[in-house]
Formats: structure tokens, sequence, C-alpha cells
């Protein structure tokens, strides 16, 4: 594997990682059915939304990366 996958990989695995622990604590929050923590939960499924545009935008970028080098 070269370098420049390595560091995609570790560059995508941290919103990665931290998208999973966001969608788990909204679980969470949606299955204690607390009317007082929709805001919240809310919050977080927003702060997803941002993290999921980021790994698209990277993989995005890196898939032109590699077109590039192909041609």
């Amino acid at each position: 594997m070269s370098g420049d996958q390595r560091v995609f990989l570790h560059d995508v695995s941290s919103p990665l990682t931290s998208l999973q622990l966001n969608l788990e604590n909204a679980i969470m929050m949606l299955e204690d059915k607390k009317p007082e923590e929709i805001d919240e939960c809310l919050k977080i499924l927003n702060s997803c939304m941002g993290q999921v545009r980021r790994i698209v935008t990277m993989v995005r970028d890196r898939r032109e990366v590699l077109i590039k080098e192909s041609e």
C-alpha cells in the first residue's frame, strides 16, 4: 500500500469513527424517547451530516487524484 493510501485511510478514519459514535448516541437518545433530548439529538444528527459531507469530499478528491494518476 502506498504512502498516499495510508494517509487517506488515516484521514478518513477520523470522521468515520466520529460519525459512528454520534449515530450510536443519537440512536440511544431516540430509544429513550425523552422529549427533552430532541434538540440535542438533532444537533448530533446535524453533526453527522457534516461528517458525511466531509467524508464524501475526501473520497471525491481522492478519486480525482487516482483518475489523474491513471491517465
